[in-house]
Order: C-alpha cells, then structure tokens, then sequence
C-alpha cells in the first residue's frame, strides 16, 4: 500500500505540515524515529581547500571521501560570502521561503544515504514510512525508490535485512516531477531489529533493470540517451502504527474482518505465547463489553509445508485463540473458528515479509 500527496515548490514546507498532520491525524503521540527529517538541522566545517561546507547533521553519504550526502541548505545560500552559492529553489527563498533537503544519485551510479534511527525497530510490528521526492532537471529516467533497512552503517545493498519499494503512480511519471514534489509513502512489518535506514538502497544494475524494463512508465519523453536519474529527497518520516484497537472494534460492522497482528506463536506451532495476552485482554474487553455480539476467529498461514498440514496448523492456533476467550468467560456459542491455512494470503510468498504478513489471526463480526 503506499499513499501519495502532491504539492508544488512554492510554500513547500508550509504544506507539508499541514498534509502531514492530516496524514497522521490517526497517530496522535507517535514518535518519528528519524532524526533531522527535514534537513532543517546542520552543521559547518572548512573542508581541506579551505571552503565553509554546510553538512546535515544526522545524515551520512556511503562514500570513502565524503561523508554527508550532498545537502541543499537556506543558510547557506543566503552567505553571500561564499564564492559558489548554487540552490535549485533560490525563488523560494528570495521570496522569504525555505528549502532544504538532500540529493541521491540512482543512475548511472548509486549514491547510498542513511541514518541511524532513533530507536530500532521491533519485530512483528507494523511501520508507516513515507519520503516526498523530486526529480532533479537534467534526470531522464524516474523509477521506483528502494529504502533498505540493516543494523550497521555499510552500504553495499546484499546487507540490508530487508528492501522496501516506494512505487511512483504511473500519473506523476512525467515531466511533472521536475517542478514538483510528492510524497512517497508505505506500511510493512519489521522482520529485524534494525537500527539503520538506508535511502536508494538499491543498486545501480537494479535502478536500471527496473528503469529499462518498463521505459512505457519511466521514460522521461523529451530526453535521450543512457538512463540518468537523481532525486532531491526531504521530510523522512518513520512511524510505528500503534492502532487504536478499542475504536478499530467498535467500529467493526457485520461481516468486517480485523487482522489482530500482536497475536504470536512458535514456528509450527499453535499455543499462544505471552506477549500476545494485551491484545487478547483487548478483545476479551470489547466482547464482554458488547454481550450480543458474535465473532469468528480464523487462521491463517503461508505456503511453507503442505496445503493440509498448514489448513489442520491455522485451525488449531483459531482454535488456541477462541480459547483463549472461552477461558475467561465468553460463552462458546459466541465464537466460530476457522482455518484457511495458505489459501488466503495477504502478500506474495515470496518474500520474509510478505510470509509474515500471511501468518496471521483475523477477527470477524458474525452478529450485533
């Protein structure tokens, strides 16, 4: 699933405050886990020739020369006693305007940026990331961008714990990007305790595999030659979905499902382990609190073993979690379970992720 919103250059952080805040109104006291989101936040240095360099603080470049990626600065291009003071949005901010944000290079070469999060990511937990783009001038290509996640600063992509891809719509695949920003943005399920984001995580022979195999969607029209490709990149968000799970079951109707993504058992096996009990406990909670109603409980799982053994596997982890609430109270005739085993999958099979996802309990109302 991704999201996108589009705004152009002008008043650029004003609305993207205001599109944030709409955007996240369900994630009243998350906590962004990435640290100097905006690039509003630098440094300073003299380099070895002697030149005031502006660095974003927090922000780092796989490179063994420099080490900040290439940074975009309002301060910096307001001292005029610099002898180069080039700034793509210099409109903006003669205007009373800012603008600061970084670059990465995805072709004909990979530059690799990354942060340290604030904290690491916890398995099984689900993550909202987004990141707003914009495709630099002499760019004729655009693509999809890669964001990995690993536990060290090293840069090479096989080393990332997981890739996700934030997918451009096929409507923005056009000069419009050059002039515009948007904001890229998808949900997924940590599979590590990652502490490490890493922007264009991809490599160069994967941006142009991705670019070449589909020029219909990102061939720039009015431009030639071999693929070249260069983003500016700004307001890095990474949140942790914590749903409101009382309001989300309240708000359930006849014949609506919720997947309940904090229930957790062994590898091949179906007790329930401890640190599924709050969610339970908050379920338990909304059906003695709504004595009419009636649910059913089904399993599922992915495609590693047999269809059988994963149908008679997700009936009995259904069945460990209507028990669950049978022992507490909640009369049985209240609860139908059921297990569809691999059948149902939420994500391709293909990746630790997308098994993840697949391997779960989902509720459904039967009667108010």
């Amino acid at each position: 699933m991704y999201y996108s919103v589009f705004f152009n250059n002008m008043n650029k952080k004003k609305f993207t405050i205001i599109a944030i805040l709409i955007f996240f109104s369900a994630l009243v006291a998350a906590q962004n886990l990435i640290q100097n989101s905006c690039f509003d936040q630098y440094y300073t240095y003299k380099d070895q020739n002697k030149n005031m360099v502006y660095a974003p603080e927090h922000w780092y470049y796989c490179d063994s020369t420099f080490n900040h990626p290439i940074y975009f600065c309002t301060e910096r291009y307001k001292n005029k006693s610099l002898a180069w003071n080039f700034h793509p949005d210099s409109t903006i901010i003669n205007e009373g305007g800012s603008a600061d944000y970084i670059s990465v290079l995805l072709l004909p070469s990979t530059q690799k940026t990354y942060t340290y999060l604030s904290e690491p990511l916890i398995i099984g937990e689900k993550y909202l990331l987004t990141i707003d783009i914009k495709a630099y001038e002499q760019s004729n290509y655009l693509a999809d961008l890669w964001v990995g996640f690993k536990n060290s600063p090293e840069c090479e992509s096989d080393t990332c714990s997981f890739q996700i891809k934030l997918t451009i719509p096929d409507s923005v695949c056009n000069p419009f990007l050059y002039n515009n920003w948007i904001t890229l943005s998808k949900e997924f399920i940590a599979i590590g305790n990652d502490s490490v984001l890493l922007v264009a995580s991809g490599s160069a022979k994967d941006y142009r595999k991705m670019v070449l195999s589909k020029k219909e969607k990102f061939q720039i029209k009015k431009y030639h030659g071999n693929p070249k490709l260069k983003y500016f990149i700004d307001n890095v968000f990474l949140y942790r979905l914590e749903n409101n799970l009382s309001y989300l079951l309240d708000s359930l109707d006849i014949g609506e499902s919720i997947v309940l993504s904090h229930i957790f058992f062994d590898f091949d096996k179906f007790d329930i382990l401890p640190k599924s009990y709050p969610q339970l406990d908050s379920v338990y909670s909304f059906l003695q609190k709504n004595e009419t109603v009636k649910i059913m409980i089904s399993g599922h799982t992915d495609d590693s073993g047999s269809e059988e053994y994963n149908k008679i596997l997700s009936i009995r982890r259904a069945s460990s979690v209507a028990n669950y609430f049978i022992n507490k109270g909640i009369s049985n005739e209240r609860i139908a379970t059921k297990g569809f085993g691999e059948v149902k999958p939420l994500s391709s099979n293909n990746t630790e992720q997308g098994r993840m996802e697949n391997r779960r309990i989902e509720m459904k109302i039967t009667e108010k």
